[in-house]
């Protein structure tokens, strides 16, 4: 079996995926690493998965992401950010707090991801 690559761009049927990213593979979670906002002609998805991003690169996409569900027209978004050493929810949390898109931001119910995952409702337009 190949080694498990974090940057891949499509694990979404990877056998190789660790423990800790197969239950957002089978709660139909999973969407890889690709942005929504970077991939032609498809629709924004709710949830955004930033696990092996570093934090500057997870604040970047995490503003262009919630500018495109903002237009998109989603109530919530869901940030995948895994526990971790917290450097990744921190920074997520961080943004939300100060961002004019964000309504309110919770962890994750168990299903949702829990701790390793930040739901954010946004404003109505």
């Amino acid at each position: 079996m190949e080694p498990f690559q974090l940057g891949s761009t499509d694990l979404t049927n990877a056998s190789n995926v660790p423990g800790f990213m197969r239950r957002f593979r089978k709660a139909g979670a999973w969407r890889g690493t690709a942005s929504p906002s970077t991939v032609p002609g498809r629709a924004t998805a709710p949830e955004l998965m930033l696990i092996g991003q570093t934090t500057d690169e997870a604040r970047d996409r995490v503003e262009q992401y919630l500018d495109d569900a903002f237009l998109a027209g989603l109530p919530s978004v869901r940030l995948i950010h895994g526990k971790g050493t917290g450097a990744l929810r921190k920074a997520v949390r961080d943004l939300l707090a100060a961002h004019p898109l964000v309504e309110s931001f919770r962890d994750g119910a168990p299903a949702e991801g829990g701790a390793g995952a930040t739901v954010a409702a946004l404003k109505v337009g």
